[in-house]
């Protein structure tokens, strides 16, 4: 039993990986994608390619490793007339055990990473809620350096501090303050936070964030636009920036601080594509299918491999 679960578990990381490398040697033209995409949904589909290694290895080792399952998709295959579905044959000794070490060490230091960052966000979120006033809308800090952020994971709060309504006109905050509200109905603190421990092992996982906090704030851009001119929204994020970079504090603008001229560019520049969704849905259907019938390639495979590696 344990040699089995050790195996399937080896399996599990092997696709994974190979997955991962895929992904990224997928980024350029993927990040070609995305730029064309409305930034709602090129966000949707980041969160789904960092998802995508996890999900699919976990998905095809269950239906490899699962009879009840993965009966419904195993043909009968190169043993003999008397073959029937079974699990892929062979057992690692050595490397059964050792995958079921790593992949509880990288659990581990998922389930650590997870419980800091809640507790620090919780930790700012109760010291900023006694500094801040509460206006219509969103909290005021007495804070004399431009800010406006969304803090808070499951019940975000918008914080704006004193100084940046002073230096902003009545059209600018109201700018600021829609694109915020995008960032707390989209719970975006959260989708960061669950992208950041879904690519935590992963390689190349800075650049998918650094994509995916790109398409989140577009998106929130686009909301502003939905009240007001495209060039008054690029206006107002480049005096924000300005003001940022000219303070000595090490305290920022979240609302100025992500690939300002990527996201003025956008404002600017043609209207994205926005995919509808008769086309999101058969995608999906697509992948589910691709799913399904890798399963019984993936067996042979798995065979393959089990064979090779117990020979040496």
């Amino acid at each position: 039993m344990l040699e089995t679960l050790g195996t399937a578990n080896f399996v599990l990381l092997s696709i994974w990986f190979v997955l991962s490398l895929a992904l990224l040697t997928l980024r350029t033209p993927l990040k070609f994608l995305l730029e064309k995409l409305d930034p709602n949904q090129a966000s949707t589909i980041l969160m789904l390619v960092l998802a995508i290694p996890v999900l699919v290895s976990l998905a095809v080792t269950l239906l490899l490793y699962y009879p009840q399952i993965g009966s419904f998709f195993l043909v009968l295959h190169c043993h003999g007339p008397a073959c029937e579905e079974h699990l892929p044959v062979g057992h690692l000794p050595q490397l059964g055990p050792l995958s079921l070490i790593i992949t509880a060490t990288a659990l581990a230091l998922v389930a650590v990473k997870s419980w800091q960052d809640g507790r620090t966000n919780l930790r700012f979120g109760n010291g900023i809620r006694g500094l801040c006033k509460t206006r219509a809308g969103f909290w005021e800090i007495d804070e004399q350096t431009p800010l406006a952020f969304t803090s808070g994971l499951f019940k975000p709060q918008i914080v704006v501090s004193t100084g940046l309504l002073k230096q902003c006109s009545k059209k600018e905050v109201d700018i600021i303050l829609l694109h915020e509200q995008g960032h707390r109905l989209n719970r975006d603190n959260l989708r960061i936070l669950l992208a950041r421990l879904l690519s935590l092992p992963m390689p190349g996982a800075r650049y998918f964030i650094s994509e995916l906090c790109l398409c989140i704030e577009k998106s929130c851009d686009l909301r502003s636009c939905q009240h007001h001119e495209p060039g008054d929204v690029a206006r107002c994020i480049l005096k924000l920036a300005a003001a940022s970079k000219s303070q000595s504090s090490a305290i920022y603008c979240a609302f100025a601080k992500e690939s300002v001229e990527q996201r003025v560019k956008n404002l600017l520049g043609p209207s994205p594509l926005t995919l509808p969704k008769s086309v999101s849905f058969s995608l999906s259907c697509v992948a589910a299918a691709a799913l399904c019938l890798s399963v019984t390639p993936l067996h042979h495979y798995v065979e393959w491999l089990m064979l090779g590696l117990t020979q040496h």
